[in-house]
């Protein structure tokens, strides 16, 4: 019988993460990094794995074999493992966030998808998935959220802010017609320092006067705090702790004009153990979708949010409020600018 086969491109911390997943449904992994004599060392672990090492994705031919070609490596590279596998052969890909690096990327990852007839998923919506879905689901008791505040220490807007996009694309039902940002980058990408990693404010807005806001800053070490606001409602998760705060209706009563305001006290819903409740990052579930019928709103979650999320690095660099998507006629040197994101 044949090997069912996958190739891991990147072995980081996010790259254990999948190269564990994969275990369980692959009989043979192909890991690819360039600092390869490393990974082998951490790899020793796993004895009876059929394991192939390889430096680079140049090394492989032929991808006609490979059931599942996993990208996490830097931003920056996707979109060339992607082109490279595809072109080979290849067609199911899962890919890391954020999905490519630039807006031109975004538009070649889309004709290469619909040229080779690629099917590609993303694990973005699969933090806070169930977390999400426990909202969605008693939305008839708290209402339609309104707005979403991240705020916190060094968490870098791009690195870990596109995932709250994809959180209030899903909530809102929506996507966002406009973006503000101010942001700065610092060398502190743990990845690597020539990546950024970026503070300040961005705030996407959408219909119905609904908005994102994202605030953290590369001095504090605070950790990130998520608040989620309806009409009467709030919910929140705090040092790991997620509260569902309600006004009760005697209170509702006297709350007869909008600047009438009241702090949520009644709790509906209240854990400490939030990760274990609610299984913060779902990423054993972008797997499942493998045994399903595969739908293309699976990649454009990953478009989506990618985009957004360049739209706010344009906005700070022309301190201008943008719409999303982007005007196309804008400025040729920001469709064509690698924003160096991972």
């Amino acid at each position: 019988m044949e090997q069912k086969t996958a190739a891991l491109v990147g072995v980081g911390s996010i790259g254990i993460t999948h190269f564990k997943h994969l275990l369980k449904r692959f009989d043979k992994i192909i890991v690819i990094d360039p600092k390869i004599d490393i990974i082998k060392k951490q790899l020793e672990n796993y004895p009876g794995v059929d394991i192939e090492y390889k430096k680079s994705i140049y090394e492989i031919s032929s991808g006609k074999s490979i059931a599942l070609i996993v990208i996490s490596n830097w931003g920056p590279d996707h979109f060339s493992v992607l082109k490279h596998f595809a072109v080979i052969g290849s067609l199911n890909f899962l890919i890391e966030k954020p999905l490519v690096d630039s807006l031109k990327e975004i538009r070649l990852i889309k004709k290469y998808q619909e040229k080779y007839n690629l099917k590609i998923y993303t694990h973005l919506p699969m933090l806070y998935a169930k977390f999400t879905q426990y909202l969605l689901d008693n939305s008839k008791i708290i209402g339609e959220p309104i707005a979403i505040n991240v705020f916190g220490g060094a968490k870098c807007v791009a690195t870990n802010g596109i995932h709250y996009i994809a959180l209030a694309n899903k909530l809102f039902k929506d996507k966002p017609e406009k973006v503000m940002a101010y942001l700065n980058s610092d060398p502190i990408n743990p990845r690597n320092e020539k990546l950024k990693f970026y503070e300040g404010n961005a705030s996407w807005f959408y219909p119905d006067k609904k908005q994102l806001n994202i605030n953290f800053s590369n001095n504090s070490q605070v950790t990130l705090n998520l608040e989620i606001l309806y009409k009467f409602s709030k919910a929140t998760i705090h040092d790991n702790t997620f509260a569902l705060t309600n006004i009760n209706d005697s209170t509702r009563k006297s709350m007869l004009k909008p600047t009438s305001t009241k702090f949520p006290s009644d709790f509906l819903v209240e854990t400490s153990a939030y990760e274990s409740e609610f299984d913060l990052n779902e990423t054993s579930k972008v797997y499942d979708l493998f045994d399903t019928n595969y739908s293309a709103k699976e990649s454009e979650y990953g478009f989506s949010a990618t985009e957004c999320l360049i739209t706010a690095l344009i906005s700070s660099k022309e301190q201008k409020l943008l719409k999303v998507p982007i005007q196309r006629f804008l400025k040729l040197k920001y469709f064509l600018r690698k924003w160096g994101i991972s």
